[in-house]
């Protein structure tokens, strides 16, 4: 079975998933910024009160809140062609320009060290839907790290269909879901 929906209806929404990373040997927050600032704007600390309002700002550029649980940290990629650089070369350029695969690609896999495999098999990454609950986690369950992330937004999931390109997984989170196991479950 299949649903379809215009791209253009105003009920639509793309929404994010953020990722928790857990059970990381002596990973630190600290080493994983310092890192990243040779590609990216650093914030750090950043007021938590305002942190999502702020990572909303940069949604042109790649941009993540990143927090261990003590400090939360604004991190932008510094131009768009550093997120190509730093992302898969065999993908199109309009998955190469998605927040999510530079997480993917370099975030998790180059700095982190945590592989594709171990992405696909949540080894090391756990999904959540609230940037509240992302923010929370940190030092529960022992998640070391939230990335808080913006969502991936329409015009990006049309270039890349178009561009016959696959986004990483868990890419989008589209809203509202429809209700499942209407015409398999019983109703009464």
């Amino acid at each position: 079975m299949i649903f379809l929906a215009p791209m253009n209806d105003p009920g639509l929404l793309i929404l994010p998933t953020h990722r928790l990373v857990h059970s990381l040997p002596g990973f630190t927050l600290a080493g994983l910024l310092e890192q990243l600032r040779e590609d990216f704007v650093v914030t750090a600390p950043l007021d938590t009160s305002d942190a999502l309002a702020q990572l909303h700002r940069n949604e042109s550029l790649p941009s993540y809140l990143l927090s261990d649980g003590d400090t939360t940290a604004l991190v932008v990629v510094k131009d768009p062609e550093t997120a190509q650089r730093l992302t898969n070369p065999a993908s199109p350029a309009a998955v190469r320009s998605l927040d999510v695969s530079l997480l993917h690609d370099h975030l998790l896999e180059r700095l982190l060290g945590i592989t594709q495999q171990q992405q696909m098999e949540q080894t090391n990454l756990r999904y959540v839907k609230s940037a509240d609950e992302a923010l929370a986690a940190p030092g529960t369950d022992s998640v070391q790290l939230a990335v808080v992330m913006n969502a991936t937004r329409l015009e990006q999931v049309v270039e890349v269909a178009t561009s016959g390109g696959v986004m990483p997984q868990k890419s989008t989170f589209f809203y509202p879901k429809l209700g499942s196991g209407l015409l398999i479950n019983p109703v009464g």
